[in-house]
C-alpha cells in the first residue's frame, strides 16, 4: 500500500463514521453518537439510548455540550438532551478550553458553554482553542487570538494550525517555519514543508532530498537524506531510503534498518509495516510480531487493531489473535471500550468482545 492510499483510506473512513464531525474530547460519562432513521442521538457505553434521536445533525460531544441542528439554525445540548444555547447559529464548531467557534452571517465568534458571546462574531473563519490560542481568518491570512479575542500574533499566516507544544507552523512566501505563542519567529520560514509538533518533534522538510527534525526550541537536531521522513510517535519516525522504510530515534540513529514497503506510526507500541501488499506489526525493537498477513490495518486503539481479511474487518489482539472475527464493511478505533462499526446498513457500536451493545440485534 502506498501512503497516499493509506490517508485516502483513513480520511474516506472518518467521513463515513462521523460525518466530517471532529472527533470528541475524552470525558467522564461519555456518550456516543447514533443514527436512528434519518435523526441523531445518544447511548450511553451500555448501549442505553440518553438522548433519542431528533436532531437533523449532530456533533460528538465535548466538554458536556455537543452542537445539534434545530430546524435550520444550531445550538448546544448538555447530556441529558436539554438545550442548554439555543439554535441560533449558522455553523458550530466543538467545546474547547471553555469556547466553541460559532458563526452568525458568515461571521466567526466564539461562546462560552452558557451561550454567552464573548468573542463578537467579525472573523472570516475560526478554530478551536489550543494551550490557550485559537487560529482566525482575517482576508486571505491567518493570525490568533487569546481567550479575550485580542490579537496576539502579529506575524501573518498563509496557512492555519493549533499550537502544540507552545510552538506553531506557519508559512510565508510558501516557506514553512515556526513561531511561539507571541509571534517571535522560532525558526525562520525556510523550509519546503513543515509539520504540528508530535512527540516533541517538528519534522521539516529541507530540500528535495533532506529531511529533518527541530526541537522545542527551534534547533534543527537532525538531517537526513531520505526520499521521505514521518512524524515521531512513541520516540520513532520512519523513513523511507532506497525505496525502503525503518525507522530512526529522537538522536537520528536508524535503529530499524529499512527493509518495509512502508511503515506507519507506532501507537500502543507497535506499528503497521508492509512487505509484498501484506501487513503486520513490528515492536520497538523490529521485531515482527505480527507476520504480515493483513489486506489492510489500522493502529492499535484500546488495546486492539482493526485489520482486513477476507473482504472483511475484524480486530485483533497485541498478540495478532483474531478476538472479532472478520464481518464488517467498516470500522473505527477502541474508545473508551466501544468501537463504531458498518455492517451491511447497519451502523453499530460493538464492545471488545465483539458483541454489539447498540442496537442490540442488528
Amino acid at each position: 500500500m502506498q501512503r497516499t492510499t493509506y490517508w485516502v483510506t483513513l480520511l474516506l473512513w472518518l467521513v463515513l463514521l462521523f460525518g466530517g464531525a471532529a472527533p470528541a474530547a475524552k470525558e467522564t460519562g461519555r456518550l456516543y453518537r447514533i443514527k436512528g432513521k434519518g435523526h441523531y442521538g445518544y447511548i450511553d457505553r451500555t448501549g442505553k439510548v440518553v438522548v433519542p434521536p431528533r436532531f437533523k445533525i449532530a456533533w460528538e460531544f465535548s466538554e458536556g455540550r455537543a452542537g445539534v441542528k434545530i430546524g435550520e439554525k444550531f445550538g448546544f445540548i448538555d447530556q441529558t438532551g436539554q438545550v442548554v444555547i439555543p439554535a441560533q447559529f449558522d455553523k458550530v464548531a466543538e467545546f474547547s478550553e471553555g469556547l466553541a467557534a460559532v458563526e452568525i452571517g458568515r461571521k466567526w465568534g466564539f461562546t462560552d458553554p452558557n451561550g454567552n458571546l464573548v468573542i463578537s462574531p467579525r472573523f472570516a473563519g475560526a478554530g478551536n482553542f489550543h494551550e490557550g490560542r485559537a487560529w482566525v481568518q482575517e482576508g486571505e491570512a491567518y493570525s490568533f487570538i487569546d481567550k479575550q479575542g485580542n490579537p496576539v500574533f502579529p506575524l501573518k499566516s498563509e496557512v492555519l494550525g493549533n499550537f502544540v507544544d507552545g510552538l506553531v507552523r506557519i508559512r510565508q512566501s510558501g516557506k514553512y517555519g515556526y513561531a511561539d505563542k507571541s509571534g517571535k519567529l522560532i525558526l525562520e520560514p525556510q523550509f519546503l514543508e513543515a509539520s504540528q509538533f508530535t512527540d516533541g518533534m517538528g519534522r521539516l522538510h529541507i530540500d528535495r532530498q533532506t529531511w529533518g527534525y527541530a526541537d522545542r526550541t527551534g534547533k534543527v537536531v537532525i538531517r537526513l537524506k531520505a526520499d521521505f521522513a514521518g512524524q515521531f510517535a512513541e520516540g520513532m519516525a520512519s523513513v523511507e531510503i532506497g525505496g525502503k522504510w525503518g525507522y530512526i530515534d529522537k538522536k537520528g540513529r536508524m535503529v530499524i534498518t529499512p527493509q518495509f514497503d512502508d511503515a506507519l506510526p507506532f501507537s500502543e507500541g507497535l506499528a503497521i509495516v508492509v512487505k509484498d501488499e501484506k501487513r503486520g506489526f513490528v515492536d520497538h525493537s523490529g521485531k515482527l510480531s505480527i507476520p504480515f498477513r493483513f489486506g489492510q490495518a489500522n493502529a492499535f486503539s484500546g488495546g486492539l487493531a482493526a485489520v482486513w481479511l477476507e473482504g472483511k474487518w475484524g480486530y485483533i489482539d497485541r498478540q495478532g489473535k483474531m478476538v472479532i472475527p472478520p464481518k464488517f464493511d467498516v470500522v473505527g478505533p477502541f474508545e473508551d471500550g466501544l468501537a463504531r462499526v458498518i455492517q451491511g446498513k447497519t451502523d453499530a457500536y460493538i464492545d471488545k468482545a465483539g458483541k454489539f451493545v447498540w442496537p442490540p440485534s442488528p
